[in-house]
């Protein structure tokens, strides 16, 4: 009978813990959701961002491909040209340098 009084005084001893962490737990979740608009507006301004582009181009047209004339020869090389045409827009009033470079080297093989 002393055994089953112990079992029961800790077994109640455990369920008064087990509520009083409730509790602290929901009043602390209950005090964030009162405080947390408060600290969310703590810092509170307004201001205004400017950008300005200064110069850009952009291809209106994509490149077609480019067939290189004449043929150049496998075992002495030789020179061969070929051309391309694409349509560019800019807000520079100056105009625009446009400079195209191979993506590796040599450029063609």
């Amino acid at each position: 009978m002393k055994e089953t009084k112990m079992i029961v005084l800790k077994t109640l001893q455990f369920t008064k813990l087990t509520a009083t962490a409730l509790i602290i737990t929901l009043a602390l979740a209950m005090s964030f959701l009162v405080v947390e608009p408060i600290l969310g507006l703590a810092i509170e301004d307004q201001f205004t961002i400017t950008q300005s582009v200064t110069a850009e181009i952009s291809f209106l047209t994509a490149a077609t491909d480019i067939t290189m004339s004449p043929t150049i020869a496998g075992l002495t090389g030789g020179t061969s040209n070929g051309q391309t045409q694409i349509v560019v827009n800019t807000n520079n009033a100056a105009g625009y340098t446009m400079t195209i470079v191979a993506s590796s080297s040599p450029a063609m093989q």
